[in-house]
């Protein structure tokens, strides 16, 4: 028999139980995750959205929260609030069209609640009392929405309407507070946490709806039908409505991809396809069951919802192809894996550039891979030379908020073009292998978090070179 000191029975007995505390740490209950029930109905002859979400708020921090705010993006298209317009007058319809959220109810935990607007109306604070850390609540507002003539992310045209920005959004809880997005005319100026949502959308019967979530059932009630949707683990949720859209489908694996157009049979969504299997291939998995594609009336060029891009149906064919993919990218880079998009947004809209240019150059267009490539140095070299001519310097630090930027243009070169040469000169360094490599550890590391540079670093290493371009040291 071999025979062991009492000092060293103790030492194993501890190990032993220090085992079983970890294993119990480990089978903890997972954090809960926020919710949002959005119950709906758009009213087509006085362009409104009228409805109520309902929201799970979990307290994920240290401290007691004594109010809750949220976002009211919708009253950036208010009277009161004109960037925008000033910003995109082209993309308005009409002179005194506008938009805008009105509060007609807030309850807190079933009971009636004061709520304070902010004087700019650009979010609220409702009123909590004491909501201790772990803790849920459930929070109700009811609004009315306003939609504008516009061809922007809100807004009613001829052939489409735009569901974006439409409802109240929970400002996303950080180590120091609540963070407040405010609205900047141009850019993504959106920062949430992932939420599962529920969705139900009442429209008059001749309106096709392209939407976020996974449809779950179609109630129709003579003239109007009732859609029902869900998406786990979404940033956001919007709609596209149109009484003129036919719509193609087509399986990729488990995921029903679907392309809304007024073309009968369009083929754009074997490019969807496409591009959809290469990011899964060589990024990981998307999260959702489904992903929708609509054309609409559009000012810019597209954008990225959770589930759904919005694509302008006015680009010519090389420029949609480029969109397709970019926004596509989006569900990889903005969707799944997070960023502050106020102040961080080099980060996924350079990745989805140079996604863009990883899919054409794998896929028999590397011309236009290279032009890419070309065009982005072009942006850039001209704004740095434009502004060291007229200001004697030019800004070119990548991480600032998007109202720190002079320009649209300034921001273009800056998020999409710099960004775009950043990753582009890494991979001369890594090898192309390495770098798609590095992003999907990055995306497997980071789905449904919210990532800024460190996070970046940590997948791809090269901290110093990443520091020279974002704080702007590095010249191009």
């Amino acid at each position: 028999m071999y025979r062991i000191s009492k000092a060293v029975s103790l030492f194993i007995v501890s190990l032993m139980l220090f085992g079983v505390l970890s294993a119990l740490s480990s089978c903890k209950k997972p954090e809960e995750r926020q919710s949002v029930k959005l119950i709906l109905s758009y009213d087509d002859e006085n362009s409104i959205i009228t409805g109520k979400a309902v929201y799970k708020f979990v307290n994920s921090t240290n401290e007691a929260v004594k109010a809750v705010p949220f976002n009211l993006s919708a009253n950036a298209y208010n009277e009161k609030n004109r960037a925008l317009r000033k910003t995109y007058d082209n993309g308005y319809l009409s002179e005194d069209s506008f938009g805008g959220i009105k509060i007609t109810e807030c309850l807190y935990n079933g009971k009636a609640a004061a709520y304070n607007l902010s004087d700019d109306e650009l979010s609220l604070e409702v009123v909590t009392g004491d909501l201790f850390p772990s803790e849920t609540a459930e929070i109700t507002l009811g609004f009315t929405t306003t939609i504008p003539q516009a061809k922007l992310r809100l807004g009613k045209t001829e052939n489409t309407v735009n569901l974006g920005d439409f409802y109240p959004v929970l400002c996303k809880m950080q180590s120091d507070g609540f963070y407040k997005c405010g609205y900047n005319p141009f850019g993504d100026p959106y920062y949430a946490d992932v939420s599962d949502y529920y969705a139900e959308i009442s429209v008059p019967s001749k309106f096709v709806v392209a939407a976020s979530g996974f449809p779950e059932k179609t109630l129709v009630d003579g003239d109007r039908t009732t859609y029902s949707y869900s998406l786990s683990g979404g940033r956001d949720f919007a709609f596209v409505l149109s009484d003129k859209y036919n719509v193609s489908s087509v399986k990729c694996g488990e995921v029903d991809l679907y392309y809304y157009s007024q073309a009968e049979n369009n083929k754009n969504i074997e490019t969807v396809k496409s591009c959809f299997e290469f990011f899964c291939d060589k990024f990981g998995k998307y999260p959702h069951k489904t992903f929708s594609t609509a054309e609409t009336d559009f000012a810019v060029g597209g954008m990225e919802y959770s589930g759904l891009t919005m694509l302008s149906d006015d680009l010519d064919e090389d420029t949609l192809l480029l969109a397709i993919v970019h926004e596509t990218a989006h569900q990889w880079w903005h969707s799944a894996v997070g960023v502050n998009e106020v102040e961080d947004a080099y980060i996924d809209e350079g990745l989805c550039e140079y996604s863009t240019y990883l899919y054409l150059s794998e896929n028999g267009m590397e011309k236009q891979a290279e032009e890419m490539i070309t065009n982005a140095k072009a942006v850039y070299k001209s704004f740095f030379e434009v502004n060291k001519v007229l200001n004697g310097s030019a800004d070119t630090v990548m991480s600032r908020r998007l109202d720190e930027f002079k320009s649209q243009n300034e921001y273009v070169a800056i998020a999409y073009g710099k960004s775009l040469i950043m990753f582009c000169e890494l991979e001369k360094t890594t090898g192309k292998s390495k770098a798609i490599s590095c992003l999907k550890k990055f995306y497997n590391g980071n789905e449904y978090k919210t990532v800024g540079l460190n996070e970046l670093i940590k997948a791809f290493g090269h901290k110093e070179y990443f520091e020279s371009y974002v704080n702007g040291k590095v010249v191009i």
